[in-house]
């Protein structure tokens, strides 16, 4: 299959030529360029991540008119099912007095009617110890815990039923009528997270105080902490069932209110590879319910096992479907040189750029050097495509990608198009000259040193010889197929 695709990439390729004189794409500088602006397949590969409290979002005006989302899978979802599998079915699940007393406490703790402790699975949430939810499990575009493993510390809904994720969701319109809501992700001590320890109620709630989270967390804290200590053999073998209702009484309600980055090949500042490993991943994703994951584009691309040619054959599946006249998938590392104090770095060689407290005391004295490669094309020489990487780092440097837009330039062959970062290789701040184990206690802390801030990641690009919108329905299928090769190769 591979070899066939192969020769018609290579024959297809070369069907379209810059005419002598002509650039195929001029600097930005002398273009237009303007935002993508959010889209459907943007927002929920944002909701995805896991970097945000999801409890209180708006509805973006891509969702207007919507009353139910099915969440996505998460950003890391190949390796956290990996987590799961280990966990779902262990045996420390059989301390039932034990996960019953929990329950129990949260439904005391709480005045609500219900409870939950349960896993998500590959497309079910498994219910592994419930009061009045009344199911052993539910499809995982339902499951409200779902969003929960998405959010980060917890997820709580005060009223469900008036939030437009889950109006019309079955457990909120029918028994057990959830009306508030909170939950709290089941996290393992690497950060993996495999479920949910949930409260409901069917009456809706004005506030849920911090302090209440702290309890409901502390609660989700134990159930890992079982799940990770021996099985206790004496209550393993317990065969006595004892009726729930005389463990926990009777409930009331009283209704109140991992990618794989290498940036650089040695400490100074010389330049570095671009040496991304891509990893084949043998995630299943037929049985996936992900409206982010195209699945005809899996079925197609999956069997490939080399991401380069998946690149180019997926260049050609994007062209016949929306008409461009190229695309390519494009790798991008830019580093940029700063200057700082040494009493605002630790004293290590590398830190992530994120969690930088002292950002702002960085001190650009140089320009960004970007470097750029094409993984993978369809309808142009691949020799053809030297573009001005100022371009992609348009797009890298934006939110949601740019447009593109060069119609009154009579020496351009492309004249239209759109670039999208798909994933983004967490920044980096590189000392440029490292330091070794005695540096380390040196008492040296106002002397300025030289870093690097390293950044990267991939993109996808479409472009057309002719002006031409470019409709909200191309950019979520240009960019559900980009997640797609993203979630075979990279985010495995």
């Amino acid at each position: 299959m591979a070899s066939q695709i192969d020769q018609v990439l290579e024959t297809s390729s070369k069907r379209l030529q810059a005419s002598h004189g002509q650039n195929l794409l001029p600097d930005p500088s002398s273009s237009t360029i303007s935002n993508v602006p959010l889209t459907r397949s943007h927002f929920l590969d944002a909701y995805s991540k896991g970097k945000w409290n999801l409890s209180k979002v708006p509805c973006p005006s891509c969702f207007e008119g919507v009353d139910l989302i099915s969440p996505p899978e998460h950003y890391s979802e190949v390796s956290r099912l990996k987590v799961v599998k280990k966990y779902i079915n262990c045996e420390q699940w059989k301390e039932r007095d034990v996960f019953l007393r929990l329950i129990s406490k949260a439904l005391k703790a709480f005045h609500v009617n219900g409870a939950a402790i349960s896993i998500i699975d590959n497309n079910r949430q498994v219910v592994k110890y419930q009061v009045s939810l009344n199911i052993s499990e539910c499809p995982r575009r339902l499951s409200i815990d779902a969003h929960t493993i998405l959010s980060t510390g917890n997820f709580v809904l005060l009223d469900a039923s008036k939030d437009w994720r889950t109006a019309k969701n079955p457990f909120v319109k029918n028994v057990p009528y959830i009306k508030f809501y909170a939950g709290v992700p089941l996290v393992t001590k690497f950060g993996a997270v495999i479920g949910a320890f949930s409260v409901f109620d069917a009456f809706p709630r004005a506030d849920f105080e911090r302090k209440q989270i702290e309890i409901l967390r502390e609660l989700a804290d134990e159930v890992m902490t079982i799940l990770t200590s021996p099985l206790k053999k004496d209550r393993s073998n317990t065969t006595t069932s004892v009726p729930l209702i005389k463990i926990i009484g009777r409930p009331t309600s009283q209704g109140v209110g991992y990618s794989s980055t290498v940036y650089e090949k040695d400490g100074s500042g010389s330049p570095y590879l671009q040496n991304h490993n891509f990893r084949y991943s043998k995630h299943d994703s037929s049985t996936s319910n992900d409206s982010l994951i195209n699945q005809s584009i899996w079925a197609k691309l999956s069997p490939l096992r080399d991401m380069k040619l998946a690149s180019s054959y997926l260049g050609k599946l994007i062209t016949e479907h929306s008409k461009f006249d190229l695309v390519c998938i494009v790798e991008i590392r830019v580093s940029q040189r700063y200057q700082i104090s040494s009493e605002f770095f630790p004293n290590e060689n590398k830190i992530e750029a994120e969690s930088f407290k002292y950002a702002s005391k960085l001190t650009r004295i140089e320009n960004e050097q970007v470097m750029t490669r094409v993984l993978g094309s369809f309808g142009y020489d691949p020799n053809d495509l030297q573009f001005p990487s100022g371009l992609y780092y348009s797009a890298l440097s934006s939110e949601f990608g740019v447009f593109y837009d060069s119609t009154n330039s009579s020496n351009i062959k492309l004249r239209s198009g759109i670039c999208m970062p798909f994933y983004r290789i967490p920044s980096k701040i590189v000392r440029r000259k490292k330091i070794v184990r005695s540096d380390k206690f040196s008492n040296s802390r106002s002397k300025p040193i030289e870093v690097y801030l390293r950044s990267g990641g991939f993109l996808i690009a479409a472009f057309n010889e002719a002006e031409r919108p470019i409709l909200e329905k191309d950019m979520n299928y240009i960019y559900s197929a980009a997640c797609t090769l993203r979630r075979i190769f990279i985010s495995n």
